[in-house]
């Protein structure tokens, strides 16, 4: 049973009571006024038949429907005071916690994911406007949006909220793909390009792992600052990918990666003194098997040749020496 189902029980036996009590005073008036004397059995007596007749006389309302409508009546009532409190309640809570001062952020802390170029102190400043807000309304999106407009290298961001008033902000960065050397001297300039293919910085870099980076060089004319794109996502993919898996697949190591930007071409120079022409046009790894079938019908020991072009599809060309 609810609690305003027994607030209702209560209140329909308090309104028998009273109807019992009147009817016992209406009848011990009347018999005063008779002038009869009342001793206490005939009170009794009194007590039971208006007791008695109380029933009947209930059944008689309701059928009415008095009695129900005037239930009903107080239902609403009931119902209309409890919605009335529990709005005044939402609205105290909601201005609570967007005005008081107890929910706004004070404290910034921050986790790293490989980071090589974000540090703590530049993101302090970018996010000095954050401070002061109210915790609830900072989201991830917001955060991103600040950031990204000082930070070339940022590829997510994601905040975990400790009430009431602290924040610590993720920071996931695209991580260093490829050099590109602008021709093939050792002195060309060169670009720290992320696998979004924008430039991080110019070397000398000293990140995380550069040995693993793919040096690659080309004849294009490439000129870029911090934060200029100067290659596509998939094209950094593709040439990251080609140069990685070419060695763990072939088992033949690389000396030099040549990028024709004009041809959308790749060019890898092995230790077997031979070039593997692939294509941007054709996956790396459909150009990779041919690339195994090529080897195996090709004899290289018995038969050195000049190059392996894997651009056509279904088709390999081996060029002998």
């Amino acid at each position: 049973m609810s609690l305003m189902d027994a607030l209702h029980d209560w209140w329909d036996s308090r309104d028998l009571k009273k109807i019992r009590q009147r009817r016992r005073e209406k009848a011990l008036e009347y018999m005063k006024k008779l002038d009869k004397d009342v001793d206490q059995d005939m009170i009794e007596d009194i007590k039971e038949d208006s007791e008695n007749q109380v029933i009947p006389l209930f059944k008689k309302m309701t059928l009415k429907g008095d009695f129900f409508v005037s239930k009903i009546k107080r239902n609403y009532k009931w119902g209309l005071f409890l919605i009335a409190v529990l709005l005044f309640l939402i609205f105290l809570l909601f201005f609570v916690l967007i005005k008081s001062s107890l929910f706004a952020v004070k404290n910034l802390e921050y986790e790293f994911g490989e980071s090589a170029f974000i540090s703590s102190e530049v993101l302090n400043k970018s996010l000095e406007s954050v401070k002061g807000k109210n915790i609830f309304s900072v989201s991830s999106q917001q955060i991103r949006d600040v950031l990204s407009e000082h930070f070339v290298t940022l590829a997510d961001v994601e905040i975990e909220k400790y009430y009431p008033s602290s924040l610590k902000i993720i920071i996931k960065e695209y991580k260093p793909a490829i050099i590109i050397r602008q021709g093939s001297s050792i002195e060309s300039e060169e670009f720290l390009i992320n696998k979004a293919g924008f430039v991080m910085s110019s070397r000398p870099y000293s990140g995380p792992n550069p040995e693993f980076l793919t040096i690659i060089s080309t004849d294009a004319e490439m000129k870029g600052t911090l934060g200029d794109r100067i290659l596509m996502p998939e094209m950094v993919d593709f040439i990251y990918r080609a140069a990685t898996q070419f060695e763990d697949k072939v088992g033949i190591k690389l000396v030099s990666i040549w990028y024709l930007a004009r041809e959308k071409e790749l060019h890898l120079w092995t230790s077997k003194n031979f070039k593997v022409m692939m294509t941007f046009n054709r996956s790396v790894d459909a150009q990779l098997e041919d690339m195994m079938i090529a080897l195996q019908n090709a004899n290289l020991d018995k038969r050195p040749f000049s190059y392996i072009d894997l651009r056509v599809e279904n088709k390999i060309f081996v060029k002998p020496r």
